[in-house]
């Protein structure tokens, strides 16, 4: 009977221990931003004054892969994962992600050991990255018409908005054609949007305007190019045809009037037109 009575007590307090032993994560995921830091928090406490160091062993993992493991005293971590010891021994065992890639993003498992009882806690990684934006033109077959082109890049995640403005208005669907985002190598999108332009319909200080939506926006990004004028167009092509048939003709009568001085140069020595060579 002795003896089946501290075996009940022993276990009774291993139960105690067990159930001391908790770990606390953030109930929503965490988002960092690409090529940033980010922490993934993880806090664990046990029920009791002293803890034996030895005893513990805390593991971040990711999918099937350890990114770091705390085991006596001694950190070993793989890649881009960090952790501060002296904040683990004392019940902080919160991750440091750095450089982040858009392909850390997923669900991080922070597994604490402690005398033989484990208790893992799941903590959710979303990553984002911000465009950029440009736009430039392109001409085309027609000699009314050009091509803007707004190029969306480096985004994540995959979903974006763009809209075409003409003077403060939204152009209409039929004038542009929306690309499909483009998955490049590092994970983020590429996207391109196209405005057919009609030059004879442009006006004085017309403005197209590409304006970019993105979940990392605050605001959204405005790009703006300033239209010219078809006849404005002509009318620098006019200019630059007659300045170089201007240059043109000036040489022609320089040489013109060199060879005419050189004839008479001739002439007055005593040759005649049959003496100076012709070609």
């Amino acid at each position: 009977m002795k003896m089946d009575f501290w075996i009940f007590i022993l276990f009774l307090l291993q139960l105690q221990t067990c159930a001391a032993l908790e770990v606390t994560v953030p109930s929503n995921p965490e988002t960092g931003m690409a090529r940033s830091s980010v922490l993934l928090p993880c806090i664990f406490s046990l029920d009791f004054e002293r803890m034996e160091p030895n005893s513990l062993s805390v593991r971040w993992i990711f999918g099937n892969k350890v990114l770091l493991m705390f085991t006596d005293r001694e950190l070993t971590s793989y890649g881009r994962a960090r952790l501060n010891k002296e904040a683990a021994m004392n019940g902080n065992a919160t991750l440091l992600l750095y450089d982040l890639k858009v392909e850390d993003e997923g669900t991080y498992t922070c597994s604490v050991e402690y005398n033989g009882e484990l208790r893992q806690k799941d903590v959710v990684l979303r990553v984002q990255a911000s465009p950029s934006v440009d736009v430039a033109s392109y001409p085309t077959t027609s000699d009314d018409e050009i091509h803007l082109d707004c190029l969306v890049k480096g985004f994540y995640p995959k979903e974006v908005k763009v809209t075409w403005y003409r003077n403060g208005k939204v152009v209409n669907k039929s004038d542009v054609i929306m690309g499909e985002p483009r998955r490049e190598e590092n994970g983020t999108y590429d996207v391109n949007s196209t405005l057919l332009v009609i030059l004879s319909k442009v006006e004085k200080d017309d403005k197209a305007e590409c304006q970019v939506e993105h979940l990392t926006l605050g605001t959204p990004i405005k790009e703006h190019f300033i239209l010219t004028p078809i006849d404005l167009k002509r009318n620098s092509t006019t200019l630059i045809a007659v300045s170089v048939v201007s240059v043109f003709l000036v040489m022609a009568v320089c040489r013109g009037v060199y060879r005419a001085f050189c004839i008479r140069r001739k002439c007055k020595r005593g040759g005649g037109f049959d003496e100076f060579p012709t070609n």
